[in-house]
């Protein structure tokens, strides 16, 4: 593992930016629960950057796809932090849309051949699943907001029956990382969904970030090389 590690980048170089990122998380959450906007707005921008240059420390032949989903993520937080703007909120999801695009390409430059059983089952759990939440948060989405966060449920769910796939292909530690990062990210689109257009749900960003980070932590660790088994 460590020989993987000082390849990508050195020991030393990848225990700092580890305990940077630990710290930034840390941080951050401690914000979002204490209700300190000041703190979770500095913070916030800065996440997906510093685990974008640990996914690059920890892999030695890194996949651009990833760094670069990494970064739309960031970029997509930073949107998000405005959501009472005009046009932030799209733009956000924009974002996220296409760092999930970077994820499906990523993860299909590795899929070998995939058992037409598990692409069916795939097919009908995911379509389920979009189905359920479209019901769900159709009756409460604006207008204007329905058409564009029906694409995203879809990209997302495209995203996560990649790397399912991806997994069926080739069992192993670094697949499962990453189909758990992936139903990570629906949970947390989820829960940040609710909060923001659902009546009577109360606002709780720690829920939604903790979420969050684990699920792009574990989307990275995915692909990064230090942890193939």
């Amino acid at each position: 593992m460590f020989q993987s590690i000082r390849t990508g980048g050195t020991l030393m170089h990848t225990v700092f930016l580890s305990i940077v990122y630990a710290l930034l998380c840390l941080v951050h959450l401690a914000a979002c629960l204490m209700r300190h906007n000041a703190v979770r707005g500095i913070t916030k921008p800065f996440l997906m950057p510093v685990l974008a240059f640990l996914y690059l420390s920890f892999d030695k032949t890194p996949q651009l796809l990833v760094f670069f989903a990494l970064i739309l993520g960031s970029a997509g937080d930073l949107f998000l932090l405005f959501t009472e703007k005009p046009g932030c909120m799209k733009a956000g999801m924009t974002a996220f849309a296409l760092g999930h695009i970077c994820y499906i390409a990523a993860f299909f430059k590795d899929i070998n051949a995939v058992d037409p059983f598990v692409l069916a089952a795939a097919a009908v759990s995911y379509g389920i699943m979009v189905f359920i939440l479209y019901r769900h948060f159709g009756k409460f989405l604006p207008r204007a907001m329905l058409i564009p966060a029906t694409a995203y449920l879809l990209i997302l769910s495209a995203m996560s029956v990649s790397a399912l796939l991806h997994f069926a292909s080739a069992p192993s530690l670094n697949g499962l990382s990453a189909v758990s990062g992936s139903w990570l990210f629906i949970f947390s689109d989820t829960l940040l969904t609710s909060f923001l257009f659902k009546p009577g749900t109360k606002q709780n960003n720690f829920s939604v970030m903790l979420t969050y980070i684990f699920a792009q932590t574990f989307l990275a660790a995915g692909f990064a090389q230090a942890f193939a088994r």
